[in-house]
């Protein structure tokens, strides 16, 4: 493995940490509304991180610098955040977000609220019910701006995100496999 190797894994494993320590820390303060906005947003502090971390690593270290041409520094900066954004992507989407979408794992967080006394089942079915659920999730889709709630009844706004898209493609494949 090269040192530019060596710098570009460096520097999105650090950038990767720092989205780990400020997430694990800060999570317990932000509402359940907030979550998607906060993550984005945090996301987005880790690249700024990256990028910063990027131009000290390839462009002022003299060590590293003065191997490089301008094209490859600016290459290693791209490289960098791209394996730092993909890092992200898979810790959010293997262990954030089945942590704060598990009934199980929600269960568990409000016994260890409640830790040594313990919880009867009423008081859990009090705090985190069906009610609770479905209202926390369109609360989120609402405040992320997925859905919006109008004169009574909730709609998918008419914006394209991945999830519409993703839908769109199953759905072609599946005419295609049923042969439609």
């Amino acid at each position: 493995m090269s040192v530019f190797d060596m710098a570009v894994l460096i520097n999105a494993l650090a950038s990767f940490l720092f989205f780990a320590v400020v997430q694990f820390f800060s999570c317990r303060f932000v509402s359940s509304k907030e979550v998607l906005r906060w993550l984005m947003n945090l996301v987005i502090l880790g690249l700024a991180v990256n990028i910063a971390g990027g131009i000290i690593l390839f462009l002022k270290n003299p060590e590293v610098s003065a191997q490089m041409v301008f094209g490859a520094k600016g290459l290693c900066l791209i490289l960098s955040a791209g394996v730092y954004l993909l890092v992200t992507f898979h810790y959010i989407v293997l262990v954030f977000g089945p942590y704060e979408s598990s009934v199980r794992l929600r269960v568990l967080r409000e016994l260890y609220k409640e830790f040594p006394r313990g919880m009867l089942p009423r008081e859990l079915l009090s705090r985190y019910n069906a009610r609770t659920v479905v209202d926390r999730r369109l609360d989120r889709l609402v405040s992320s701006g997925e859905i919006e709630l109008k004169d009574g009844v909730y709609r998918v706004k008419n914006r394209k995100n991945y999830f519409t898209v993703s839908d769109i493609i199953v759905g072609k494949l599946r005419k295609i496999a049923e042969g439609k």
